[in-house]
């Protein structure tokens, strides 16, 4: 299945996706004021929580997502560093790695542009640049990077 836009994350502080499983975990749902967040930024931490395995498309808890909520806070980093390299985003990336001969660390930019620039899917559901390179690929590379240097 290919690759879309909801796909890739845009959340990029891990400490917070952590926060939103165990907010659903222990409270049964998600509270902007539980987690002193924005509402949209809880809407951005638990899509990332869903990209992970954690929630499902219906933003309940996964196995997955209890098994990060009650382990011991020194495994959690391993747990979505193996999350990570589950997602589809993450597999996509190394697979276009491996094709352009490129490393994945610091061509994150690059693999959402070539990869969206050829990809068969409506517009609604392709990632975009503007010529300042501010525009949305830039801001979920930014993403990308942070998550692959801190879990790889």
């Amino acid at each position: 299945m290919p690759l879309k836009s909801i796909n890739v994350p845009q959340a990029d502080d891990l400490n917070k996706v952590i926060a939103v499983v165990e907010c659903k975990y222990q409270h049964g749902y998600l509270s902007s004021s539980l987690l002193h967040l924005t509402e949209r930024q809880v809407d951005y931490y638990a899509h990332s929580a869903r990209i992970l395995g954690f929630f499902d498309v219906n933003f309940n808890l996964t196995q997955s997502g209890v098994n990060l909520a009650i382990a011991p806070v020194q495994m959690r980093m391993q747990i979505l560093s193996s999350a990570f390299r589950a997602s589809d985003v993450y597999l996509e990336w190394r697979n276009w790695s491996s094709n352009s001969g490129l490393m994945m660390q610091g061509h994150a930019s690059q693999f959402l542009a070539d990869y969206f620039s050829t990809a068969n899917l409506p517009k609604n559901q392709c990632l975009s640049d503007n010529q300042q390179g501010t525009g949305t690929i830039s801001r979920r590379a930014k993403t990308l990077e942070d998550w692959y240097s801190r879990l790889y």
